[in-house]
């Protein structure tokens, strides 16, 4: 199994190289919920021919897309195709868009946002208590731990997917990786929700910087007790809301651990 660092995108274009530890084989940034967020192109192509002798692989993820930005993330996909870069895709609309790249280039995953399953809610515990443990186990596993997706995305030339490291779907996620494809697990948080509007631009309104502003991560207090009890630790960052992940994970489960 193999190390990936997750950085967010003003230290994506700032930090120094030289000094993230040798254990690290990919280098993870982008965005979940906003493209604004990201950086741009003459950016990533910078950072990239920096790289170029450098140990490091580049990962890009793809945010989930209002439908009048899929045409300029789409342009951007193609050239960063050239600079062999891998992709995560969050936005099926954009997906469909690429279908001829994707099958093209084996660079091509499925993001976080596309393969949440019920285990992502916070209130499973709830909605399953009363389910027998079969069915639980049923219910835990990985989206994607179908016989017909997975025949279905490998006609497509998906690589892999990105998870969540929970515990409780470790065991689709080794059935997974037995059909051929990677798992990407995130080891430090967990997404809650996107946003199709972003708070901090509704608070800031005119002082608003997407590109700074979204990156830092803001707290965020649930004001009833039951929310406490299973939301204890949330943050803001940009439109996307996260939590914090518990779990340890199975390092035979996955094919690279990303930590954020």
């Amino acid at each position: 199994m193999e190390h990936g660092l997750y950085l967010n995108n003003m230290d994506f274009i700032s930090i120094d190289y030289t000094k993230i530890g040798n254990d690290i084989k990919k280098i993870f940034f982008g965005s979940y919920g906003c493209l604004k967020s990201c950086p741009t192109l003459n950016q990533i192509v910078k950072i990239s021919k920096d790289l170029e002798d450098k140990r490091f692989n580049l990962h890009y993820i793809s945010p989930k897309l209002a439908q009048s930005e899929i045409g300029t993330e789409y342009s951007r996909i193609c050239s960063l195709i050239k600079l062999n870069i891998s992709i995560s895709i969050n936005d099926w609309g954009l997906f469909y868009m690429l279908r001829n790249e994707i099958k093209n280039n084996n660079l091509f995953y499925l993001g976080r946002m596309l393969t949440q399953s019920i285990i992502n809610w916070v209130w499973h515990p709830i909605f399953t208590k009363d389910e027998t443990e079969s069915t639980k186990q049923y219910l835990y596993q990985n989206n994607f731990n179908h016989s017909y997706k997975m025949k279905f995305f490998n006609e497509w030339n998906i690589v892999g997917i990105e998870v969540n490291t929970f515990n409780k779907s470790e065991a689709s996620y080794n059935e997974i990786k037995k059909n051929g494809f990677k798992v990407i697990g995130y080891s430090d948080d967990v997404i809650l929700s996107v946003s199709r509007s972003c708070p901090n631009r509704r608070v800031r309104s005119e002082s608003h910087q997407c590109f700074k502003d979204c990156q830092i991560k803001s707290k965020i207090e649930p004001s009833f007790d039951k929310q406490k009890e299973f939301y204890p630790d949330l943050y803001l960052k940009g439109n996307v809301i996260y939590g914090n992940q518990a779990d340890v994970p199975v390092q035979e489960s996955y094919d690279m651990l990303v930590s954020c």
